[in-house]
């Protein structure tokens, strides 16, 4: 009878022996304190200014004008604005209007479309209730600034006033590219356009 118990000891042993050997060797060692995220990719998603209504009936968020070619955006030349305009009501609202600084009026065209020179600086960008509209050139229409007042460089803001049909105006210092580190020049007298 003692051979049998050996060869089932051994079978039984064996094997429990290596299993608590394998799990104390863990011990005392602490689990990683943040796991590994997702890779940071390549082009990060651009991030605007934010501002709400005072009442926070409307807001613009991720207002910004998309990075610039490498001399910025020429006076008297054009540029893209890429804005999400918010409707916090259960209402439908409109955005109506924009401007750069009060001289430069902003018009809505739709991507890959030729303004015509007589658009106009008035239209209607109706925001259904609680929800938000995203006007950019990826978006499919977006807000273009046709006389750009000075020379807008990365890394500079410029300021716009956004209008709606409730009543609100909403201001706001908006970057030129990804970076705001000093507002543009104030236009003077003479203007590019």
């Amino acid at each position: 009878m003692p051979t049998r118990t050996r060869p089932l000891l051994a079978f039984v042993l064996v094997p429990l022996l290596a299993l608590a050997g394998a799990g104390l060797s863990g011990c005392g060692v602490p689990p990683p304190l943040n796991p590994p995220g997702p890779a940071p990719t390549a082009n990060p998603t651009p991030v605007g200014v934010n501002v709400d209504a005072p009442d926070h009936s409307v807001a613009v968020r991720n207002l910004l004008l998309p990075e610039p070619p490498a001399n910025g955006y020429p006076a008297g030349g054009s540029a893209p604005v890429a804005v999400e305009v918010w409707n916090n009501t259960p209402k439908p609202i409109s955005l109506t209007a924009a401007t750069v600084a009060g001289t430069s009026p902003a018009i809505l065209v739709s991507t890959g479309e030729t303004p015509a020179a007589t658009a106009s600086t008035t239209f209607e960008v109706i925001i259904p209730p609680d929800a938000n509209v995203t006007l950019s050139q990826q978006a499919g229409r977006f807000l273009l600034i046709r006389c750009v007042p000075v020379t807008l460089a990365a890394g500079t803001a410029v300021p716009m006033t956004f209008t709606f049909n409730n009543g609100v105006t909403l201001s706001a210092q908006v970057p030129v590219g990804l970076v705001v580190s000093t507002p543009a020049p104030t236009p003077s007298a003479s203007k590019a356009c």
